[in-house]
Formats: structure tokens, C-alpha cells, sequence
């Protein structure tokens, strides 16, 4: 029970604080350099649908629909 009501205020409070223009704008200059300046080499990542600490319709699309590159 407590469990579920941290995790809602926690949500709560990252979305308020992720919504907020200067945050957001430097959250998306981090998220496009990141994508940008990416290794090659083959990269594996694991989403999982029941994972509570980083839910998976938080996972950029960028980054699920990433293109392969050879």
C-alpha cells in the first residue's frame, strides 16, 4: 500500500517537474545529443511492461524504433 502511494507521488512530481519549459528544454538537448553521439557498436536494450521504476511508455520512441545501422 505504501509502495503504491509513493509511487503515484513520485509520478506526479517527475511529470510536474519534467513538464516545466526550462527542464523540458534541457531534458531534449540531452535526449538529441545522446541520440546523436551514439557508439558503433551493437547496442541491447531491455524494456520490460511491469518495471515501476522507469515505465515503459516513458521509453523514447527514438530510442525503441532506432534504426539499425551497419
Amino acid at each position: 500500500m505504501v509502495e503504491v502511494v509513493v509511487l503515484a507521488s513520485l509520478e506526479k512530481f517527475f511529470k510536474s517537474i519534467l513538464n516545466m519549459p526550462e527542464v523540458e528544454r534541457k531534458f531534449r538537448a540531452v535526449l538529441d545529443a545522446v541520440l546523436e553521439a551514439h557508439p558503433h557498436c551493437l547496442q541491447l536494450y531491455l524494456y520490460s511492461t511491469v518495471d515501476k521504476f522507469v515505465p515503459y511508455s516513458t521509453v523514447p520512441l527514438p530510442l525503441l524504433s532506432k534504426p539499425q545501422q551497419m
